[in-house]
């Protein structure tokens, strides 16, 4: 799918592929999972090479930066998906002088988000320059970050609220979904970083010198986005070990109590060994109170054990 805006003087107009003219200002074309046959209509419109649209589609593709004759193509990766199953995916940018070419494998729906922003704030963005509306796009797809990891920071919350009420499986199956999207989000950052350093060095001929400070901002979000995603790893690292301590407690909490059965059995079991030898001379036995005898001594043994557990506060 491919959706067509340009900019006319006055605001964004949308229109398509076939009836646009590259003598427009400000030309943008969002492909979603475009077809082949219509890769090969933006490369015959736009003079770009087809295996670098191919490229650009690749939804494993590496941040980077490639620079051609009569266009560049910036790849980041952009956050999709939420509530702690978050992944990344390439987004490239494919700038020429008066149009910005959006590739993805996948509908972003951060995108979709800038259908209900303000008519008139969509439309400064257009009405202004291609440096300009790279960094408005580019911006979008760097701030989407901050949103998912408060959800991600909203999961670790709900995790360490059961941590002390309840230990059971799926926490640590979430702390390992979790951590596993942090990782993921923490190379994806590192090589955005790299390339909005090389944009800061003026790789990007379309970029005005006057923009460069706007995408210098960018650079810094993302050293702090790195700084948040590490902040949590450790606070899930911290919850694990929280995890484990628990799981260990319960165990010896468990094995205490059996414990202290066992101890309540001993005695009698000895007791009762004791009277069940065959010894010639037990008086006991001839006593008509012998055998209740028996059953009290038993039951003062369990008392006083009990009793003993806990003055030592074993119970």
């Amino acid at each position: 799918m491919i959706e067509v805006k340009f900019f006319d003087g006055h605001g964004s107009v949308i229109s398509t592929l076939e009836n646009m003219s590259l003598k427009e200002k400000n030309i943008l074309l969002d492909c979603v999972n475009p077809s082949k046959v219509e890769l090969q209509l933006v490369a015959k419109t736009f003079g770009i090479s087809f295996s670098d649209l191919e490229k650009g589609l690749d939804p494993e593709e590496r941040p980077t930066i490639e620079n051609f004759e009569t266009y560049n193509r910036i790849t980041i990766s952009a956050p999709i998906g939420s509530n702690g199953q978050s992944k990344t995916i390439s987004l490239s940018f494919f700038v020429g002088d008066n149009y910005l070419i959006i590739l993805s494998k996948k509908k972003i729906p951060l995108f979709d988000k800038l259908n209900n922003l303000p008519k008139k704030t969509y439309d400064e963005a257009f009405g202004k320059d291609i440096s300009h509306l790279l960094h408005f796009y580019m911006y979008q797809a760097i701030n989407e970050y901050f949103h998912v990891i408060d959800e991600i920071e909203d999961e670790i919350d709900k995790i360490e609220n059961k941590l002390f009420k309840n230990v059971n499986k799926s926490i640590l199956k979430n702390i390992f979904s979790l951590k596993k999207t942090l990782i993921y989000f923490h190379k994806s950052l590192v090589a955005n970083r790299e390339v909005f350093l090389s944009i800061d060095k003026e790789t990007i001929s379309q970029i005005k010198k006057s923009d460069l400070k706007n995408y210098r901002n960018l650079y810094f979000d993302i050293n702090q986005l790195i700084d948040m995603v590490g902040t949590h790893r450790e606070i899930l690292t911290g919850s694990m070990d929280i995890y484990m301590s628990a799981v260990s407690n319960n165990l010896n909490e468990v094995m205490k109590k059996l414990t202290v059965y066992a101890s309540y059995i001993m005695v009698p079991t000895l007791i009762s060994g004791i009277y069940g030898m065959n010894f010639q001379h037990l008086p006991e036995i001839y006593w008509k109170y012998g055998y209740f005898f028996a059953l009290g001594l038993m039951g003062l043994s369990v008392l006083a054990i009990r009793n003993s557990f806990k003055k030592k506060g074993w119970i």
